[in-house]
């Protein structure tokens, strides 16, 4: 596998799934609660942001074994000081610090986070313009990106993005999308729009699968979901439908807490966001 260009899920499909060691286990009453949980325009500078990671990871592992909790995270409080969150499933929590190795934890409730499930309908366009394009159809070649796409055994995704190594063009997506979870094979066809939207081989194919990151289901860490397929410029654009952001930059920037992200979605279309917290597991 030429695991090199799959380097190029940093872009945007980058999940940091992971398990680490606690050295102590966590005591004392329940932390801030979510009222408290407010980062505003709040810029915690790198060093301090990186300590906080540090004791989440240090942590993660114990906290993971209360009962209601689901994850942790890092973030950036109301005040401009930085938290480790707990993201718990419902309120009323217990046996959640009010801190860590001087960290202060804050409480946040997310409820059950879960994979969605294959959908039972096309799907319909989100986004929050007055003319919205349909994600879902085919679209003339050379494509946008951000638009219905898949492995012929799946039902569909979206182009993450048009990446290159310089000299080829690939359509970046997940593995679930373009490797069905491990199961296909590179030089597979991978379909605009995805099978679900009716999209057929040969009619349909925009590339061919080139490179996957395989997916743990043993239980072991998976940072990423990545595949890309193999194109051209001729069947793949670089920039999302009218209705979209247009062409994302080539240049990356870290994710930092209140960093404005905009995507560009089959199911959603075109939204806009901000980023939360850091390191969520």
């Amino acid at each position: 596998m030429k695991r090199y260009l799959i380097l190029f899920a940093v872009l945007s499909l980058v999940a940091g799934i992971f398990w680490i060691g606690c050295e102590s286990a966590p005591t004392g009453v329940n932390g801030s609660g979510d009222d408290e949980f407010d980062a505003g325009k709040a810029v915690l500078p790198d060093v301090a942001l990186e300590n906080i990671i540090k004791v989440q990871n240090r942590h993660t592992a114990r906290l993971m074994k209360i009962s209601g909790v689901v994850g942790t995270a890092s973030g950036v409080g109301a005040d401009g000081s930085g938290a480790v969150l707990v993201l718990t499933k419902t309120p009323g929590v217990g046996n959640i610090p009010k801190s860590l190795d001087g960290e202060r934890v804050v409480v946040k409730v997310v409820g059950e986070i879960r994979a969605f499930p294959k959908p039972e309908g096309k799907g319909k366009p989100g986004g929050n313009t007055t003319d919205p394009v349909d994600p879902t159809t085919r679209f003339d070649r050379p494509v946008p990106i951000g638009v219905s796409t898949g492995h012929p055994a799946i039902t569909a995704g979206t182009i993450g993005a048009r990446v290159t190594d310089g000299t080829r063009v690939f359509a970046l997506s997940n593995n679930h999308v373009y490797a069905d979870e491990n199961t296909a094979s590179t030089g597979d066809a991978v379909l605009q729009p995805g099978t679900y939207d009716e999209g057929e081989a040969p009619a349909d194919t925009l590339g061919t699968l080139f490179d996957f990151e395989p997916i743990d289901f043993s239980g072991e860490n998976n940072f990423i979901d990545a595949a890309i397929a193999l194109s051209s410029t001729g069947n793949l654009g670089k920039a999302t439908p009218a209705d979209g952001y247009g062409a994302p930059k080539s240049n990356t920037t870290a994710a930092r807490v209140n960093l404005k992200v905009k995507k560009y979605g089959r199911t959603t279309g075109f939204t806009k966001g901000k980023v939360f917290v850091q390191r969520a597991v």
